[in-house]
């Protein structure tokens, strides 16, 4: 609509920015992300893929801006790429929909890489002071233990019933219950969330004294709850309604913290110690420590780790499950380059003509190849660049916008990765075509018509 009353390219590129403005609008205002992140998800791979296609309209619209770049190059080099570019130029939408299938592979594969670096994230605010996480899977009084300098002592139950966040609908989200007496304000988690006013060892202290609150950890917070916000449990006395008083940036002890006397009240059958955050002595090894004391308490079934190895734990696992999808997508990836190669076969037949021509002017087989070769790159770069540059700006707009657990950490190995088989399959699938004409006589070609 816009190039009915201005030219093409200013129309194309307005229109471009408009989509990537709306994407990048979007991701960072998704409404209610938290309280629904399946359609979070969804209208986050939708701005994306808007996002790219817009960067891709605005950079196939002006396209002659990269042909101007030749005059930092030296003449014969300034030469080839003049004649690499007008290709681009010349061939917009073959170029678009080019540097389009880049883009969106590289934008998947930078989420990707982002999500996968959540498991580098901040180790010591996980152990919260402490090196040893141990459960029992029945009570055990007075645990303690040689090698330990401090032991706090919880109550704890698997909870499956799910909650609910004032009237909302009921999340089904498996958790623990832990419930914490006033030693649990000796632990130094960092609190994402809390009341003003309060430290983080008067809410512990508060949440142990006072009756009806609760504290959530990062990974059980999936109906988005926020401070004074209601929990609505099932439990074995019936349904309890807890306050929240705050929210800590932790995730290895995935719980819900209520007191000890609150814990009694609501399961009274499964009271009694039965989890321990163990700080280790000066000197003393986790990992063994964690050992002694699975070995010592063995009788009551009780499971220690370090909690270093848990974090490492749950690390590896989310870099593997999102590992799969990564692989998957620089297959894919690879295969549509592959396409590139046939392409690259019919343009040298497309311009046989023009290769002789060069060739009778004075282009060596070096630059013909070279040519050829970096029509393609340049076309991947600019279509790697759209995507990577979404891929994150876009998910580092998400993080600080809606999912403030989670630090931006961009897993730069796997980018790098998928940045060497771009480029290493592009070179390897147009180096054929490129030599082949570049190996074609100027008196032959010069007199070829199809």
């Amino acid at each position: 609509l816009l190039s009915r009353v201005t030219s093409k390219r200013v129309g194309a590129t307005i229109g471009g920015v408009a989509g990537l403005a709306w994407g990048l609008w979007t991701t960072t205002f998704l409404p209610d992300f938290d309280k629904n992140p399946e359609a979070g998800f969804a209208l986050f791979t939708v701005a994306g893929v808007v996002s790219v296609v817009s960067a891709v309209v605005v950079i196939s619209a002006n396209l002659k801006v990269m042909g101007r770049l030749r005059v930092l190059l030296r003449a014969r080099s300034r030469m080839v790429f003049r004649i690499a570019s007008a290709y681009a130029e010349g061939f917009r939408f073959r170029t678009a929909m080019s540097m389009g299938m880049f883009g969106l592979v590289v934008f998947m594969i930078a989420t990707f890489a982002i999500w996968g670096g959540f498991g580098g994230g901040d180790v010591e605010k996980e152990k919260g002071g402490f090196d040893v996480l141990a459960r029992s899977t029945v009570p055990v009084e007075n645990l303690n233990v040689e090698g330990a300098s401090r032991i706090v002592a919880m109550q704890a139950t698997f909870y499956t019933a799910g909650y609910r966040v004032g009237d909302s609908s009921e999340v089904p989200f498996p958790a623990r219950i832990y419930g914490v007496n006033r030693s649990m304000s000796s632990a130094d988690y960092v609190f994402s969330k809390k009341p003003k006013g309060l430290s983080a060892r008067q809410v512990w202290e508060k949440l142990a004294t006072e009756d009806g609150y609760a504290v959530l950890d990062a990974a059980t917070n999936p109906g988005a709850a926020e401070v004074n916000d209601y929990l609505v449990l099932k439990t074995d006395t019936g349904t309890a309604r807890l306050k929240v008083i705050g929210i800590i940036d932790a995730s290895v002890l995935r719980g819900i913290f209520i007191s000890s006397v609150k814990f009694q009240e609501l399961f009274p059958a499964r009271s009694g110690d039965s989890a321990w955050l163990i700080k280790a002595e000066t000197g003393q090894a986790d990992t063994a420590l964690a050992q002694r004391t699975e070995r010592e308490f063995a009788r009551f079934g009780l499971d220690a780790n370090a909690i270093d190895d848990l974090f490492a734990e749950d690390a590896a696992s989310q870099r593997s499950f999102v590992g799969i999808f990564q692989l998957l997508l620089k297959l894919g990836l690879v295969i549509g380059i592959s396409g590139l190669a046939i392409g690259a076969l019919r343009t040298v037949l497309e311009r046989r003509q023009a290769i002789g021509i060069l060739r009778a002017m004075g282009f060596s087989r070096g630059m013909v190849a070279f040519w050829l070769i970096l029509e393609t790159l340049l076309v991947a770069t600019l279509g790697v660049g759209a995507g990577l540059g979404v891929g994150l700006l876009g998910t580092f707009l998400l993080l600080q916008e809606q999912i403030t657990a989670f630090e931006f950490n961009v897993d730069w190995s796997q980018v790098t990765s998928t940045l060497v088989i771009i480029y290493s399959a592009v070179l390897v699938f147009t180096a054929i075509p490129a030599v082949r004409a570049a190996r074609l006589k100027p008196s032959e070609a010069v007199r070829y018509v199809e």
